[in-house]
């Protein structure tokens, strides 16, 4: 719907609201815009609690995506890697959550690898690459020496968050 703004609003507690605004209403819908990106969540277990207490819930409020990520999509019984496969192929865009534990993580970097495999200049925007603490990102840098990123070391700023609803189309 064109017209629907949807900024992050911060409150005095640090923590991201999101607001929506309607100021203009069109009969004509573009289809597209209704049909929200396949987004899959690549992250280390270690980062998992503020994946799924910050991360996922603030991309749940803005409604920009449908989310793949494994908690919600990987059955027991099956081989790992094959649904990790699987889900990151069927998905619009790799959202990749580095920090050094990602960067010594082998499924994380099979995970890393298949996305720049998928988009390797980095021209097609299949590739999210979140900064979630200090880590070496030489292996992004060189395939693209101008590469942005999403800086969310500190997650209390709003400009990461920003970035990164504007990556996604959400606002």
């Amino acid at each position: 719907l064109q017209g629907l703004t949807c900024p992050l609003v911060w409150e005095p507690s640090g923590r991201p609201r999101l607001r929506f605004f309607f100021f203009q209403f069109r009969i004509a819908v573009n289809l597209t815009q209704l049909v929200p990106m396949k987004v899959f969540i690549s992250h280390s277990h270690k980062q998992g609690q503020w994946v799924w207490e910050r991360l996922v819930p603030i991309l749940r409020a803005a409604g920009c995506a449908e989310l793949f990520i494994d908690r919600e999509r990987f059955k027991a019984g099956r081989e790992l890697m094959a649904q990790m496969d699987s889900w990151q192929d069927q998905a619009d865009l790799s959202l990749l959550v580095l920090s050094r534990d990602y960067l010594a993580s082998k499924p994380c970097r099979h995970e890393m690898e298949r996305a720049i495999a998928a988009d390797p200049g980095f021209k097609l925007g299949r590739i999210l690459p979140v900064q979630r603490s200090a880590c070496d990102l030489s292996v992004l840098k060189k395939r693209s020496k101008t590469l942005l990123w999403v800086n969310l070391t500190d997650d209390r700023e709003p400009q990461g968050w920003d970035l990164l609803l504007r990556s996604l189309q959400a606002v």
